[in-house]
């Protein structure tokens, strides 16, 4: 694939793919800032933004075949875990188990590939509830998002990791709460650093192709 050709990339996830909830208008959200990054950069792209506020990675399974599959794109951005690990009254029951959410994430991946689509995973963004249960959250969220370094690894796909980058801007001592007013969803300068840390790795990924 070279710049010439119309790239087309469907974003497939729950509300943080969705973009809106911390506040950023639909220009701002991180599918509309990364589409004009490619375009700056002489590439002729098609972003189609499939995220559904509140998903889990299951009930995105349900609708894949008529948002991704249907949609027949070059390429689509496969981002969940945060509804699927979250545990309201820190029980230790998040709503989907992490064997459920597997088998999700793989079918989706199965789907893509056997109908010619480029499957990419991409962790999501860290959470900063604002209450007691915030670090526990976290550290649920991380498990889920390292199985899906997994089968990133399982599947020799290509990974775009927002919550190690988010988590190391953290540790460097960067106030990352900021970028998410309700502790959960970015606002207009969380979605721009989701664009550019996507930008970086679809630019090689799609270079290559």
């Amino acid at each position: 694939m070279d710049s010439d050709d119309l790239i087309k990339i469907v974003a497939f996830g729950d509300s943080i793919t969705e973009g809106t909830y911390g506040g950023a208008g639909k220009s701002r959200v991180w599918t509309s800032v990364l589409k004009r990054n490619f375009q700056q950069s002489d590439f002729r792209v098609d972003i189609k933004n499939a995220g559904i506020p509140g998903e889990t990675a299951p009930f995105g399974l349900r609708r894949f075949p008529r948002q991704v599959l249907a949609k027949n794109p070059d390429i689509v951005l496969i981002m969940y875990g945060a509804n699927d690990s979250y545990d309201p009254y820190g029980t230790g029951n998040p709503a989907v188990s992490l064997q459920q959410f597997t088998a999700a994430i793989e079918a989706m991946i199965s789907g893509a590939v056997q109908n010619q689509i480029l499957p990419v995973l991409m962790t999501t963004t860290p959470l900063y509830i604002l209450d007691e249960l915030s670090n526990g959250q976290n550290a649920l969220l991380g498990a889920y998002m390292e199985r899906v370094h997994d089968l990133a690894a399982k599947y020799q796909l290509s990974l775009i990791d927002h919550f190690s980058v988010w988590m190391e801007k953290e540790h460097r001592g960067e106030n990352v709460a900021q970028y998410l007013p309700d502790g959960v969803h970015p606002n207009a300068e969380g979605n721009f650093m989701i664009a550019e840390t996507i930008f970086q790795s679809l630019k090689e990924i799609v270079q290559k192709a």
